[in-house]
C-alpha cells in the first residue's frame, strides 16, 4: 500500500538515493544541503511517495511568494510507469492550493524529451520563457590557492597568458591533448578565455601551477563544466615531466574538491595520462566521443566519485 508523507532530515540517505538512481544529481550541488534547505525553510518542503516504509518516490516544492516551483521529481525504476509521478505531482499541487499558490512553474532540461512529455501529459505546457541565472555571491568550490610540498595552485589570471602560450606551443605538449593538432593564437585565446571565465561563472576552473621556490610555470589544473558533468584535466611543461609533479597538485587538487563526481578524458594511446588517473582513483568506464572544438574524438572515459 502506498502512502504520501513529509519528508525529514532522516530521510536525506533515501532521497539522494533515489536522485542519484534517475540522474538528477549535478557534481556541483551538493543535493544534502538542498535537502536541509528545504526541510528547515517554512515555504519549502519535500514530499515522499512510500510503499510501506520504503521510499519510492519525491518531489520538492516551495512557493517563493508569486508562483509556486516543483523540483528533484523522482521515482525509483521499478516503480516509474506506475502513475508514482503523477500521484507526487498531484499532492504537490494540492500543498501548494492550500496555500493559496496560483500557479505552479518548473524547469526542465533542454534535451530532457521524455520528462518533457510526462509534464504534458498531465496538463503542464510550455509557457515559451527563458530562465536565466546568475551567481549572487561568487561561490567557489575550490580554494582559489592551494600549496604543496613543491608547488603552489593558483587561480589562472591574465599574468599565466604568456607562460601558457609557450608551453602549449611545444610540439610533445600539443601532441597529447586535444586532437594533437598545432594550437593558433586563437585556439590559445580562447582556452584562457574558458579558465578565466569559468572562475566567474561557475565557481571553478582551471589553477596555473608553479614552483614554490623558484615561481617556475608548470602547467596548468583544475575543472571545467562538461555538459552535466565537471571534467578533470590537467597540462604540464615537458620540462618537469617525470618528476611525479603532477600527481602531487592533481591529488591535492582532488581532495580539496567538493564535486560529488568528476569524470576525464584520455586518449587510448596516452598510457603515460592512463597510468596517472588510474593512480589518482578514476576508474575507466567506457569509450566515448569527445567533441573537442575542431574534432570529435574518440578518448577513454574515466569516473570519479566525491565527496
Amino acid at each position: 500500500m502506498t502512502h504520501i508523507r513529509t519528508a525529514t532530515l532522516n530521510d536525506i540517505s533515501a532521497i539522494t538515493q533515489i536522485w542519484d538512481e534517475c540522474k538528477l544529481t549535478r557534481p556541483w550541488n551538493n543535493p544534502n544541503d538542498d535537502i536541509k534547505n528545504a526541510l528547515t525553510t517554512p515555504t519549502s518542503t519535500i514530499l515522499l511517495l512510500c510503499n510501506n516504509a520504503q521510499i519510492i518516490g519525491s518531489v520538492m516544492l516551495g512557493y517563493d511568494g508569486h508562483r509556486g516551483w516543483i523540483y528533484y521529481l523522482a521515482v525509483k525504476t521499478e516503480y516509474q510507469k506506475q502513475g508514482c509521478g503523477k500521484k507526487l505531482v498531484e499532492e504537490a499541487e494540492n500543498w501548494l492550493k492550500v496555500r493559496n499558490v496560483p500557479k505552479v512553474n518548473l524547469m526542465i532540461r533542454n534535451t530532457n524529451k521524455a520528462v518533457k512529455e510526462f509534464y504534458e501529459s498531465i496538463g503542464y505546457k510550455d509557457d515559451e520563457v527563458i530562465t536565466m541565472a546568475k551567481w549572487l555571491s561568487t561561490k567557489y568550490l575550490i580554494n582559489q590557492t592551494i600549496k604543496t610540498q613543491r608547488l603552489i595552485a593558483k587561480q589562472f589570471c591574465n599574468d599565466d597568458i604568456t607562460d601558457f602560450a609557450k608551453m602549449i606551443t611545444n610540439q610533445n605538449v600539443y601532441k597529447s591533448i586535444r586532437d594533437g593538432e598545432f594550437w593558433s593564437r586563437e585556439d590559445i585565446d580562447a582556452c584562457v578565455n574558458r579558465y578565466i571565465n569559468g572562475w566567474k561563472n561557475d565557481g571553478y576552473s582551471y589553477h596555473a601551477i608553479r614552483t614554490l621556490e623558484s615561481n617556475n610555470f608548470v602547467g596548468v589544473a583544475g575543472f571545467r563544466k562538461s555538459g552535466d558533468d565537471v571534467e578533470f584535466g590537467y597540462i604540464f611543461d615537458e620540462k618537469f615531466w617525470g618528476m611525479g609533479l603532477c600527481q602531487e597538485i592533481c591529488t591535492k587538487l582532488l581532495n580539496e574538491s567538493t564535486f560529488q563526481r568528476v569524470v576525464a578524458y584520455v586518449f587510448p594511446d596516452n598510457h603515460k595520462s592512463i597510468h596517472i588517473i588510474t593512480k589518482l582513483g578514476f576508474m575507466f568506464d567506457c569509450q566515448k566521443i569527445y567533441k573537442s572544438d575542431k574534432n570529435d574524438i574518440l578518448r577513454n572515459f574515466y569516473v570519479k566519485d566525491g565527496k
